[in-house]
């Protein structure tokens, strides 16, 4: 709400304002003015979806009744409910750009020290599943004794918000790592979680639109997505040069642990979080993984550029226009999963995870030409996917 524009049309939130007086709202009464039927549709993508929830929230709370002008709200990948992949880059860090924009040492600093990222950690309701059903641990803990400090607070795995809360500020005891060791899980600002609380207490579980919007809920599916952490113990061999003598010393780290329900940012529970008991809440898949076997393997969509999906946009203006029709790709039920088998590969160590097929394809750090292949890197974990049926070889 303190976002405001300068003289020069600048847009910055650094204005202690009212509501009545802040951009957003002076946007949406603008728009409601201007509209042909005196109605608004909101479209939200990611983090846009909160902000847009937050909105209607405030109006509702003032008895606005700019709260009953908005006709649809159209949430696309918004983690409602926050998502794994939020902790993994709070506590691990993960590169940006492939570590040429940020890499994971830096981003775990930022995401650290930035709001956003907390209201992006999931919540109570993540828990609950009113709308959908998420069966995957965020975190599991082996029986090794790496893990033990996590058991005997957590035990094997974390479920629950509060475990969770725990879990991030550290509350079995661990030392926050230094800047370089993203092995470990750092400590969050517990500040920063209460503030991510107090945003969620307005819009989550308990969060409803007017009686007179309709909220469409889109969910990518079929992209690799970061489902939760696996924490266990490391073995590494140390060999004393001229001394011919080496020992076993073991640490901490961990594996990702992946699922195919999701957009490659944000699972799809979280993203079709809110019941369709209600006819005005309805709930939409888009099929990744048959829409990116017809691209280049470079430019395959995913959350952040699920938008340049031609027939998404083409939906998105059909819901605008009342028309039902649904183009391809979009579906009204979670698409069936195929039969293609894949090989995962995670490396722990300072090497590059390479595989090229006999193509002389690539994925790597750098690049993806190998079609279905993907690359993530998390902290210092990187994983590598590769459709079973490829002819490939791994280098390190």
């Amino acid at each position: 709400q303190n976002g405001a524009t300068t003289t020069s049309g600048i847009l910055a939130y650094s204005t202690d304002q009212g509501f009545a007086n802040s951009y957003i709202y002076k946007k949406l009464k603008e728009l409601v003015a201007a509209s042909r039927t005196g109605k608004v549709t909101i479209v939200a993508h990611s983090n846009g979806g909160l902000v847009a929830k937050a909105l209607i929230s405030r109006l509702k709370e003032t008895g606005d009744p700019l709260a009953d002008k908005i006709d649809n709200l159209i949430l696309v990948g918004v983690p409602q409910t926050g998502t794994p992949d939020a902790v993994m880059g709070l506590l691990h860090g993960t590169d940006l750009g492939y570590g040429f924009v940020m890499e994971a040492e830096r981003s775990r600093m930022l995401l650290n020290n930035m709001p956003s990222a907390y209201h992006l950690i999931p919540s109570a309701g993540y828990f609950i599943a009113e709308g959908a059903q998420i069966t995957t641990p965020l975190a599991t803990f082996d029986g090794s004794l790496a893990t033990e400090i996590f058991r005997n607070t957590y035990g094997s795995e974390i479920n629950s918000t509060t475990e969770l809360r725990d879990f991030i500020l550290g509350a079995e005891g661990r030392a926050t790592p230094s800047f370089s060791d993203t092995k470990h899980p750092t400590i969050g600002n517990s500040n920063l979680l209460a503030y991510a609380e107090d945003i969620y207490a307005k819009i989550g579980n308990n969060w409803a639109p007017s009686a007179s919007t309709t909220v469409h809920q889109i969910a990518g599916w079929g992209e690799e997505t970061l489902a939760g952490i696996n924490y266990k113990t490391k073995t590494d061999v140390n060999c004393a040069l001229f001394i011919y003598k080496c020992e076993n010393t073991q640490s901490l780290t961990y594996t990702p642990l992946i699922t195919i329900d999701g957009d490659g940012t944000v699972v799809v529970p979280s993203a079709l979080a809110m019941s369709t008991s209600t006819p005005n809440v309805k709930r939409w898949w888009v099929d990744l993984d048959d829409y990116n076997e017809l691209l280049d393997p470079r430019i395959s969509r995913e959350h952040k550029d699920i938008l340049e999906i031609p027939q998404l946009r083409i939906f998105i203006s059909n819901i605008l226009q009342g028309v039902d029709t649904l183009p391809a790709y979009i579906l009204e039920a979670q698409p069936p999963a195929d039969d293609q088998k894949r090989l995962s590969f995670t490396l722990h160590s300072p090497l590059d995870l390479t595989a090229v097929d006999t193509n002389g394809n690539y994925v790597n750090s750098a690049t993806s030409t190998i079609p279905g292949a993907r690359y993530k890197r998390y902290g210092e974990v990187q994983y590598i996917s590769i459709p079973a049926e490829t002819a490939f070889t791994v280098k390190l």
